[in-house]
């Protein structure tokens, strides 16, 4: 090699690229990566050239995507809400109850990390609330009172044999039918949040509204009333997020003197008694921030737009929502009835 000429690496590219043989139609995916420097000629290869911000050139293989197995998203898509706050077209829709579910997820998500280690959030079922269950509530908490044992269909699809099983005749048998109703309660959760201690005392509950908890003189409304005046007179701080126009709201010992279409009702257990907080707003405006009381000074926020918009795209609700038809009753105001197409003539 003389004097002055450049060395060469073996990671050259030929004259031509390299590429003339390959088809132009060919999907590819471009990485920049380091050659180590080789004294030893490699077999020519497919490259590219590119040039880093201090100007050196680097040479980068090309890769067909046939050879890539997976190329994880940096971010999930969006498919966000056409309004600020709540969407009102999802009410009487079937995907609500998904959505209800998921919110809760969401929440439990962003509470999380602001909770422990001191404080914990759990997601727990309605499962021991009401007379079909025969069980109180004790001290607010619901843990321990999931069932002792879960029987899970295995691999095979059916038991495992047995040479001296034999089934015993019942004494007595009786059949008790369990109302579309009850068994809609049974399945709808909320986030206990616990003092993160053995045994672990309840601190605050968060109750997300369905609608069955909002219709007049149903069995919904009666055990959601009956559940929150016992977790209020256990000491339980309590916080009632209320994401429907539709139904009777539960009252709440707040005056509320300018009209509003969602509230969050927040009781707050003191040594002294309750502090009682109500945060309402209309449907133009975005989701708040609420806090979440804990023990003494300490307080957790729960952001419900971020909360409800993650929901909504988690569960594809746009596929759900009928924007072209009038939103589920109460009728809106010509106002906002005005302001709701004209946020939808923009999507």
């Amino acid at each position: 090699m003389g004097a002055g000429e450049p060395e060469d690496d073996g990671a050259r590219a030929p004259e031509d690229g390299g590429n003339q043989d390959r088809d132009p139609n060919e999907a590819c995916v471009f990485r920049r990566v380091h050659l180590p420097k080789c004294t030893r000629r490699r077999p020519p290869r497919a490259t590219s050239r590119s040039v880093n911000a201090e100007g050196d050139q680097r040479l980068t293989p090309t890769i067909p995507r046939s050879t890539i197995l997976a190329v994880p998203f940096a971010e999930e898509p969006r498919m966000p809400s056409p309004f600020p706050g709540m969407d009102p077209f999802l009410e009487k829709n079937p995907i609500f109850q998904e959505l209800h579910t998921q919110f809760l997820a969401e929440a439990q998500a962003l509470l999380q990390p602001q909770l422990r280690p001191k404080y914990v959030a759990r997601l727990e079922r309605h499962l021991t609330e009401g007379a079909a269950w025969g069980l109180e509530l004790e001290g607010g908490s619901l843990e321990g009172k999931e069932p002792d044992l879960v029987v899970v269909r295995g691999p095979h699809g059916g038991p495992a044999p047995s040479e001296a099983a034999v089934l015993a005749r019942p004494s007595a048998t009786q059949i008790e039918t369990i109302s579309p109703e009850e068994l809609a309660l049974r399945k709808q959760r909320r986030i206990v949040v616990y003092v993160n201690s053995r045994p672990r005392i309840a601190v605050a509950a968060i109750e997300l509204l369905s609608p069955s908890n909002k219709e007049r003189g149903s069995l919904g409304q009666r055990r959601y009333l009956e559940k929150r005046g016992s977790a209020l007179h256990s000491g339980l701080h309590w916080v009632e997020i209320d994401l429907l126009r539709q139904g009777e709201r539960p009252p709440v010992p707040v005056e509320l003197k300018t009209p509003f279409d969602y509230m969050v009702y927040v009781a707050q257990a003191t040594i002294t008694g309750w502090k009682h907080q109500a945060f309402a707003w209309p449907l133009q405006d975005p989701l708040p921030v609420i806090p979440i009381p804990l023990l003494g000074a300490d307080q957790a926020s729960l952001d419900l737009g971020a909360c409800f918009h993650r929901s909504y795209d988690r569960t594809a609700a746009d596929d759900e929502a009928d924007y072209g038809a009038d939103p589920p009753p109460p009728p809106l105001d010509p106002g906002v009835a005005s302001w709701v197409k004209s946020i939808l003539c923009t999507r």
